[in-house]
């Protein structure tokens, strides 16, 4: 079922990402604001509250963000592993079991073939496919 934003939805978005500013950036930000808010009364606080553009309509935004974030983690560490399968396997090696789930799933390795072991780490240097996937551990079976 693909995911439909509505227009109301995509305002309340790009409200979000104005007032997060640079991700590295936000935690000064934060900071600086609650330095100006101190002190202030009902009247000046709503003063600065409209200056921030702080609204329902960033609430929204900051709440499909989210929504939408929701268990990326889990997507990551599935496409990741799914992409770096036909980079892992050697000729004739198959999969014997994978763990797709991000976090502990009961499985002792994100990877078991016939011929190895592999646990796979998101990395962006050096990439092993794309950006998401490096193996950390190989171990062939003896």
């Amino acid at each position: 079922m693909p995911v439909r934003i509505t227009e109301l939805q995509v305002a309340g978005l790009e409200r979000f990402l104005v007032f997060r500013g640079v991700s590295k950036d936000l935690r000064g930000r934060i900071s600086q604001i609650e330095n100006a808010v101190s002190g202030l009364d009902a009247n000046e606080a709503q003063v600065m509250v409209d200056l921030l553009g702080v609204d329902r309509q960033l609430m929204e935004g900051a709440l499909l963000v989210k929504t939408l974030a929701a268990q990326v983690d889990v997507v990551l560490h599935a496409s990741g592993i799914l992409q770096a399968l036909p980079h892992i396997l050697q000729p004739g090696e198959t999969v014997e079991a994978v763990s797709l789930g991000a976090g502990n799933t009961g499985r002792d390795y994100d990877l078991e073939t016939d011929q190895q072991i592999a646990e796979c780490r998101r990395s962006r240097n050096p990439p092993l496919v794309g950006w998401c996937v490096q193996v950390v551990h190989r171990r062939a079976f003896t």
